[in-house]
């Protein structure tokens, strides 16, 4: 029962989108720049505002969706008609697509109960998978299609609906592969064809490649940890020496082998000698 009122509710706020989009009908000056671009490259083969005109200028900053609306032109769909189609469908997109990122956050990825060596598919996670649904999830997505200024640019001509797409889908395509350690990367084409519609995309990914650097990072330290109670402990010890307050740490290199670091505060002194070996930290010695 719950999966049909999800149904249902899915279906109205995407039909809710498409007839809040209609209502604005307009498309943004600024399209018609992508529109002249988009023409002479279908035309005339030349990604140019005047065909011929040398040296080029890149006068657009949505290579993607530019060559989206050539295509539409080689096969006789105008721009101006075009456009309004494309961003309606990509806006609701996105309102699928961030109901799939709260499926994936409530944890409805996993095995596949039919081939345990998979995860379910996406279309899976969607309406079944492993977590229940309970019929709230739905209220970001309606959220966002009754949200005016983003039924408004999904029928304005410009690149954003298509861009709000690709971020979502992108995102939540990384979340999965890290709820679920995936080797190979997909999000990394959806992250591409990001950057590839707007310059920002190189920045989103960028974050999204920081942050796997420092969970990765983490992740390996904490295995070390789990191998070597030894180390723990000594991590531990650094850490209660490095916190006394107004220390002077200095590290004294005695051989290759062993090592010896001072700590000084007040009129007091304190050395320990700590043995340095391949695998990592050793016990502690005083």
């Amino acid at each position: 029962m719950r999966r049909i009122l999800v149904i249902i509710g899915l279906t109205a706020a995407l039909g809710g989108l498409l007839w809040h989009a209609s209502r604005y009908a307009f498309i943004c000056d600024d399209a018609y720049i992508s529109f002249r671009y988009a023409e002479n490259l279908a035309l005339h083969g030349d990604l140019t505002w005047n065909a011929g005109e040398r040296p080029r200028v890149e006068g657009y900053t949505n290579f993607l969706w530019t060559f989206l609306l050539a295509g539409g032109i080689r096969i006789g769909i105008p721009p101006e008609r075009l456009a309004p189609v494309l961003g309606s469908f990509f806006g609701a997109l996105t309102v699928l697509g961030i109901f799939w990122l709260g499926r994936v956050l409530a944890g409805a990825g996993g095995p596949d109960p039919r081939r345990l060596d998979r995860r379910l598919p996406w279309h899976r996670e969607l309406l079944h998978g492993h977590a229940p649904l309970l019929g709230w999830e739905v209220l970001p997505a309606g959220l966002v299609a009754t949200w005016g200024a983003f039924a408004c640019w999904s029928s304005g001509g410009l690149e954003t609906p298509l861009f709000t797409a690709l971020l979502v889908l992108a995102i939540t395509q990384y979340l999965r592969e890290e709820l679920s350690g995936q080797l190979l990367r997909p999000s990394g084409l959806l992250f591409g064809l990001t950057a590839m519609t707007r310059p920002e995309g190189v920045l989103v990914f960028a974050v999204v490649a920081a942050h796997r650097l420092l969970f990765s990072a983490g992740r390996l330290a904490g295995q070390a940890v789990r191998r070597d109670p030894s180390l723990r402990r000594d991590l531990d010890t650094v850490a209660r020496i490095v916190s006394q307050g107004g220390q002077e740490l200095r590290w004294l290199a005695r051989s290759g082998n062993v090592q010896l670091y001072r700590v000084e505060w007040g009129d007091d002194a304190a050395v320990e000698t700590r043995a340095w070996s391949r695998s990592g930290l050793g016990k502690v010695v005083t």
